[in-house]
C-alpha cells in the first residue's frame, strides 16, 4: 500500500514529466519557425538585391558587385560565415553548428548550400 507521501511524489513526477514533455513540443515549434522566418527573410534579401541591380541595369549603372568583380576577382566570402565554413569542413553537422553558435539551423543549411 501507498502511502500518501508516495503518492504524491509519484504525482508531482507525472506532473513534471507531463510538462517536460510539453516545453520541448514548444521549443521544437518556436525552432521551426524560427527556421522558418530565417528562410523568409534571405528570399526576401536575394529579392531585394536582384531588384537592386534591376534598377541599377535600367539607369545605365554597373551594380558595384560586378565592377568589385571585374576589378578585383570574384568577391571576398562574408566573414559572419567563416565559422560556419570551417566547422563544416571539419565535419561537423549543420544542426551541431547551429547549435554551437547560437543560430538557427535553417541559416546554417542555407549559408552552407549558398557556399561557393
Amino acid at each position: 500500500m501507498l502511502g500518501p507521501n508516495d503518492e504524491s511524489s509519484e504525482n508531482l513526477e507525472r506532473e513534471m514529466a507531463t510538462l517536460l514533455s510539453e516545453l520541448s513540443d514548444m521549443a521544437r515549434a518556436i525552432y521551426q519557425q524560427l527556421d522558418e522566418r530565417t528562410a523568409r527573410l534571405e528570399s526576401l534579401i536575394q529579392a531585394a538585391d536582384e531588384r537592386i541591380e534591376k534598377l541599377h541595369r535600367a539607369q545605365g549603372e554597373v551594380p558595384a558587385t560586378e565592377t568589385a568583380q571585374a576589378d578585383d576577382g570574384p568577391p571576398a566570402a562574408d566573414p559572419r560565415h567563416d565559422q560556419v565554413y570551417q566547422l563544416a569542413d571539419e565535419g561537423v553537422s549543420p544542426q551541431q553548428i547551429a547549435q554551437r553558435l547560437g543560430r538557427p539551423c535553417g541559416e546554417i543549411e542555407l549559408i552552407l548550400a549558398l557556399r561557393q
